[in-house]
């Protein structure tokens, strides 16, 4: 059943995910240019001045394992402990966008001005827990269902 909450807040937190990659995680402005950190590495006007592998690919992993959750619908607890896997994720390319920012901070003698890529990562974090929040519930009424009969 693709049309439970849950799927659309799986379904959400793909598209947010996606989103990554239109929105820049930090800017940084020296004296004579100005940088911009994404998903896709280090940019100067458009141009590729260094890539985030593990970036990128948390990025994707995240995108692919969030959508294909959706599918698992029959099977609740795998559902259920996929997303808290999905979380985990979360937290660490967080982590991750912070060491790249510092890194590429001190390498460039600027300071990062974060702006909007930095809050989109927040929005699957809760779109994920809201999701796994709703897999449980589901399973508890199947459970309740179960024992009546």
């Amino acid at each position: 059943m693709i049309q439970r909450i849950q799927s659309i807040y799986l379904f959400l937190a793909t598209a947010a995910y996606v989103c990554l990659f239109f929105f820049p995680f930090a800017s940084y402005v020296t004296a004579t240019k100005t940088y911009e950190l994404s998903v896709l590495g280090l940019m100067e006007t458009g141009i590729p001045l260094e890539r985030t592998l593990p970036l990128l690919a948390g990025v994707l992993l995240l995108i692919i394992l969030t959508f294909s959750i959706i599918f698992f619908y029959k099977k609740r607890m795998l559902q259920s402990k996929l997303t808290a896997i999905s979380l985990l994720l979360n937290v660490g390319l967080i982590g991750g966008m912070f060491f790249y920012s510092d890194r590429f901070a001190e390498s460039l003698s600027a300071r990062a001005d974060y702006s909007t890529g930095t809050y989109i990562v927040v929005i699957p974090l809760i779109f994920l827990v809201l999701a796994n929040r709703a897999i449980r519930k589901d399973e508890l009424k199947v459970r309740a269902a179960d024992r009546l009969r």
